[in-house]
């Protein structure tokens, strides 16, 4: 899904960090950074290993079918027929340790945080008078600038979080419980990705909404329950959130006036994305306005929002406590909301915004209505 010209430019960027900061090479296994380098997908704590010097060609050891971006590829087996393999971590490291056998590297770094100990040790054994260190934060901060190949995939994937949107619309009545609800959106998302994804959110409905999320339960759906769906699907590699509140039926005059603070609070939020700006102060703004309100005073309780890219929640995080400056190039996701149970359920929208020299770029269009029926 990522091209070949935007992983090499990401290659080309993380050589000038190596530069800068005096690395020879680098031995990478966590897979988001070699998914936004070599555009090679595997699971996460799948065995994949990368290996970059300042020049040359890097040395990918992977069972993966997949072609990287630019890497010669070192293959092993994480599975055979014919011998027993019960661990194939090691296999991985037997694979590149011949390889490396010679080289010089005084100083590598690793994604440590992510590392199988095997990788530890190669390094170890192959280079004892090198320093190794941590360079995880410095990779995670890489990867907060989105190029256009991965935007196209966080808009792929944001269109399959939505398909659940419009199927929830359609079987959304009372009686129903929360798991056929979340069948029916799961399947709408998997139809629309048209292979096999995986599924987070929370699904929760009606009061139950105001204090919990998470999976779904047996609870039956009764006529004016509000909802909030917060769908994470992951895909190629990426991932979606984005939030939309659903009433069973027409919303009551207080939902709907509910609906018009968090839409407001929602078009604040977007005006304040911004590079430059501490992401805490977007956040304190928007919870200054829900504070404003008695329907929401007192009920906003989460972040503002956070980071979208290879899954879960990623830098920068919008919440009172953040170090994080808005950047272009940064994705972001923007989810305010409020819990009254007035509402008799909770109340959440959210929408994904890239950060471009125009302005934040809105990277979904479901509609946010309670309710789009007649």
């Amino acid at each position: 899904m990522l091209t070949t010209e935007g992983c090499i430019g990401r290659l080309g960027r993380v050589r000038r960090l190596m530069e800068e900061r005096k690395w020879d090479a680098l031995l990478l296994t966590d897979s988001r950074n070699i998914r936004h380098l070599q555009s090679v997908v595997v699971d996460p704590g799948h065995p994949v290993l990368l290996w970059i010097e300042r020049r040359g060609t890097p040395l990918l050891a992977t069972d993966s079918q997949q072609a990287p971006a630019r890497a010669e590829v070192v293959p092993f087996e994480s599975y055979s027929a014919k011998r027993v393999l019960d661990r194939p971590w090691m296999e991985a490291v037997e694979a590149l340790a011949p390889r490396l056998k010679g080289r010089s590297a005084p100083s590598i770094g690793t994604d440590k945080e992510a590392s199988n100990g095997l990788a530890l040790e190669l390094l170890g054994d192959l280079f004892p008078a090198s320093r190794v260190r941590d360079v995880s934060p410095e990779l995670d901060d890489l990867r907060r600038r989105r190029d256009p190949d991965e935007i196209a995939v966080l808009k792929r994937i944001a269109g399959v979080a939505e398909a659940g949107y419009v199927r929830a619309r359609e079987v959304l009545s009372p009686g129903r419980s929360e798991l056929e609800v979340y069948i029916e959106i799961v399947s709408a998302m998997i139809e629309k990705a048209g292979e096999p994804i995986r599924v987070g959110g929370d699904f929760a409905t009606g009061p139950r909404s105001t204090t919990s999320g998470g999976p779904p339960i047996g609870r039956t759906l009764e006529a004016g329950d509000l909802s909030p769906y917060d769908l994470f699907p992951e895909c190629w590699g990426y991932g979606a959130d984005l939030c939309r509140s659903l009433t069973v039926g027409p919303p009551s005059a207080l939902q709907q006036r509910g609906w018009e603070i968090v839409t407001a609070a929602l078009e604040l939020a977007e005006s304040l994305l911004e590079p430059g700006r501490p992401a805490r102060e977007a956040y304190e703004t928007v919870r200054a306005f829900l504070e404003r309100d008695p329907l929401s005073a007192g009920t906003f309780w989460h972040h503002l929002g956070h980071g979208v890219g290879m899954g879960g929640h990623e830098n920068p995080r919008l919440v009172p406590g953040s170090h994080h400056v808005l950047r272009l190039g940064d994705v972001i996701s923007v989810e305010p909301g409020f819990y009254n149970p007035e509402l008799q359920g909770g109340l959440r929208i959210e929408n994904t915004y890239w950060l471009t020299e125009n302005g934040p770029r809105q990277l979904n269009s479901h509609p946010t209505e309670l309710y789009l029926g007649g």
